[in-house]
């Protein structure tokens, strides 16, 4: 939030790139954060599955 007051009293375009920088970083952050889950979801789905099974002897 400091950002944001102190580069609105500077410049406005220095705001605008500064929520744009941001919201990439944001964006970029989901899509890594989401391509690991899916690459490792058919471990964890297996590693699920063994417990359960595991669980019932």
């Amino acid at each position: 939030m400091g950002w944001f007051f102190f580069s609105w009293e500077v410049n406005e375009f220095l705001f605008f790139g500064g929520l744009v920088l941001g919201l990439s970083l944001i964006v970029v952050g989901e899509v890594v954060l989401l391509s690991i889950f899916l690459s490792k979801r058919k471990k964890w789905i297996q590693i699920y599955n063994d417990s359960l099974n595991g669980s019932n002897r």
